[in-house]
């Protein structure tokens, strides 16, 4: 009986160590994210990276600089393989020169409705690991509203140009409509990635808009016509010089002043003051832009003082002194002051 009572006591233990020991030798079970990540979390439906590290927090930041860099890729990627913003008057099309800021960093994944696992401690390699993933269609419903605002600021801008009628005036607003829709082309990026069609759909209009202003600033350089009226010039020089400049700018020019819708006023002073036989010049410089609403634009240039006793080379020196000028400063400093850039 004793014996009997002893093999059955015997057989217990053994049964409890054998669980006991099966159970321990039972690996925890890994999760899904990171044994299949396509499985888990679909590239149709979600962006998501894994990462690891040395502690919970070092895996979750190893994979949020994953999905950063993952976007930013991609954004990059999507500047470089499309004609997406600079629409020509000729029906040729720029890619975006303006958008510059292709990097998405780690606490820019806010914005785009990051969410992330709990973290896994793998005892095989004594690492942590972690995912985060972003949903594409709640990303792109919480990032909608921030492309909306700055589309909208940069229509704020743009339809300034409606109430203007100087083509002056109309590109330096269409210079600032594309400085100030950088922001929405930025987003606009971003956004695509999430949905390519929901943004076109969206915000087709805008980015049409936005890719339309160097065929509306060319536009309006056509309708600049100037003329030249230049009331000292030897030989012909500061004529020359200032259609040149002009010209390179793509302003058209005219002779017929009845065409023009500026006229270039081109004023050589020599303001001479002889001391007997010899000439004295100090001359001076100046450039109005006019047109019906009057002065758009001056430039002023006192130039170097001319000396000679002969009054046919005192006047080319300082006629070659204006050109020389024109050619350094005119036209940075007409691009500068009418704010119309380049």
């Amino acid at each position: 009986m004793e014996m009997k009572k002893f093999i059955s006591l015997l057989f217990t233990l053994l049964f409890v160590f054998g669980v006991f020991y099966s159970c321990r030798s039972v690996p925890e079970s890994e999760p899904l994210w990171l044994v299949d990540l396509e499985q888990a979390y679909p590239q149709k439906e979600f962006f998501a990276k894994v990462g690891s590290g040395n502690s919970a927090a070092d895996a979750i930041l190893s994979a949020q600089t994953e999905l950063a860099s993952y976007f930013s890729t991609n954004i990059k990627q999507i500047v470089e393989s499309t004609n997406l913003m600079e629409e020509n008057t000729d029906g040729s099309v720029d890619k975006a020169k303006s958008v510059r800021v292709y990097a998405v960093s780690t606490t820019d994944l806010d914005f785009f409705a990051m969410e992330k696992t709990e973290p896994f401690y793998r005892k095989d390699d004594k690492k942590w690991y972690a995912a985060v993933y972003i949903n594409r269609a709640k990303a792109w419903n919480q990032f909608e509203p921030l492309v909306r605002d700055s589309m909208n600021s940069f229509y704020s801008v743009f339809n300034l140009t409606k109430n203007q009628n100087d083509p002056l005036e109309k590109i330096k607003i269409y210079k600032a409509a594309q400085k100030e829709g950088e922001e929405f082309i930025n987003r606009l990026y971003k956004a695509v990635i999430l949905s390519k069609e929901r943004t076109e759909k969206t915000f087709g209009e805008g980015r049409k808009t936005y890719a339309s202003i160097p065929g509306l600033i060319q536009k309006e350089k056509g309708r600049c016509i100037l003329y030249f009226n230049v009331n000292e010039d030897y030989a012909g020089m500061i004529r020359a010089k200032i259609n040149q400049i002009f010209t390179n700018l793509k302003f058209p020019v005219t002779e017929t002043e009845s065409n023009a819708f500026y006229k270039v006023q081109v004023k050589l002073d020599y303001n001479q003051n002889n001391e007997e036989d010899l000439i004295v010049m100090n001359p001076s410089l100046n450039v109005h832009f006019l047109n019906g609403d009057g002065v758009k634009y001056v430039y002023d240039a006192a130039l170097e003082r001319v000396l000679s006793y002969n009054i046919d080379k005192a006047k080319k020196t300082s006629c070659s002194q204006a050109v020389q000028n024109l050619d350094d400063n005119l036209e940075k400093d007409f691009l500068l002051k009418t704010e119309i850039g380049k």
